[in-house]
């Protein structure tokens, strides 16, 4: 997240695999209380080896665009793909290591 502002994200489109319901998020005040979320989470390069259960597909717009695409597996796994970088780190798959529950995201869907 330190890639780009959050005041220029101008919606989030999320995808719950489970039952392919999707939300779109254009309020700005929860769209940083997303953001925030995902801001404090430590991460480190890993391949995912759990099978999840649930997966959520997070696109990130900045000023109407797609940026950033995100997974988000209930095993604490997240792929990250920023779409507007062109070298080698532009995308990874990453182990969430730090205290995380998504509840922003998951929230969303109750």
């Amino acid at each position: 997240m330190d890639k780009i502002d959050a005041t220029e994200i101008t919606s989030i489109e999320i995808l719950k695999s489970s039952n392919d319901k999707q939300i779109k998020v254009d309020d700005p005040k929860e769209i940083e209380k997303i953001i925030h979320e995902f801001s404090d989470v430590k991460l480190r390069r890993s391949n995912a080896s759990d099978k999840p259960t649930e997966t959520y597909w997070i696109s990130i717009f900045v000023n109407k665009g797609l940026r950033f695409g995100m997974n988000l597996t209930d095993t604490n796994f997240l792929y990250i793909t920023d779409l507007a970088s062109k070298n080698k780190y532009s995308s990874g798959n990453f182990k969430i290591t730090s205290e995380f529950d998504g509840e922003s995201i998951t929230s969303l869907f109750k």
